[in-house]
């Protein structure tokens, strides 16, 4: 299950320190929000042709089966920032720009 807002985040954090394993919150989510994008994007492409790059915090980069960049997605004010103020709207605007992506 790929964690959809902070309580998901702590719940994988936890599960993970339990296995053994060390990460710290805001590289789980950076790598949450890449998982969520790629996910909505090959939904919206019905299968994986592009992938997402997350390039930092605040930006992903998309190539295609070419490894040819497509788009860039970016916020602004950071994506851990905006996972933590409200994931919901992140995950909106993230699934809505996947399909932004699929459409180019």
């Amino acid at each position: 299950m790929i964690p959809e807002n902070m309580n998901d985040i702590d719940l994988k954090m936890e599960e993970l320190n339990n296995e053994g394993k060390s990460i710290d919150k805001d590289t789980l989510i950076k790598e949450t929000v890449l998982q969520l994008f790629q996910a909505y994007l090959d939904n919206a492409e019905d299968g994986h042709y592009d992938t997402g790059y997350l390039l930092d915090n605040n930006q992903i980069e998309v190539k295609n089966i070419a490894n040819k960049s497509v788009a860039f997605i970016k916020d602004n004010e950071g994506f851990i920032e905006s996972f933590k103020k409200d994931s919901f709207t992140l995950l909106l605007w993230l699934e809505k720009e996947a399909h932004r992506v699929a459409n180019l």
